[in-house]
């Protein structure tokens, strides 16, 4: 379950403290099936108002898949993945303008990587990072990737 209770952000158990205006969201895929995305690819989430989909302050983009930044401050992103349709290397992660965030210094920049396989699973990855005003943020595939659209969702919202 997801929304905005009492001032808490909840998604799957974490609880966030969010502030007026914060501009709290969670969009799923709108598509159904399994979709096939190329590196860097944007992920498609284009649902923010069915089911336990919200967009509170309406900023999140369902026609460009991106999120912009409402205010300088800490932010907090989110995003589960359901993934390994076939036997393929999958990996995920954050992008902003400013490009892709690799916050581990690693060349590969994945938040979530899943190896070749069958098993279909649901990977998870989170971020909190200082962003300024204006700024843009969405998730991509960061190899040539599989997921299901319909069964992934991502959302954040402004901390401090």
């Amino acid at each position: 379950m997801s929304g905005i209770i009492g001032g808490l952000a909840s998604k799957s158990g974490i609880i966030v403290k969010t502030i007026s205006g914060s501009g709290a969201f969670c969009a799923t895929g709108s598509g159904t099936g399994w979709v096939t995305a190329a590196d860097t690819v944007i992920l498609v989430f284009g649902n923010d108002s069915q089911g336990d989909n919200f967009d509170d302050d309406g900023i999140y983009n369902t026609s460009s898949y991106k999120y912009q930044v409402p205010a300088t401050g800490i932010y907090y992103f989110w995003m589960s993945i359901y993934t390994a349709n076939s036997d393929v290397t999958n990996g995920f992660g954050f992008t902003s303008n400013n490009g892709e965030l690799n916050l581990a210094g690693q060349a590969d920049n994945y938040l979530l990587f899943e190896s070749a396989g069958t098993d279909d699973r649901k990977l998870n990855a989170s971020l909190v990072m200082r962003f300024a005003a204006g700024d843009t943020v969405w998730c991509a595939a960061r190899l040539i990737t599989e997921y299901v659209q319909d069964r992934s969702q991502w959302g954040g919202c402004r901390l401090s």
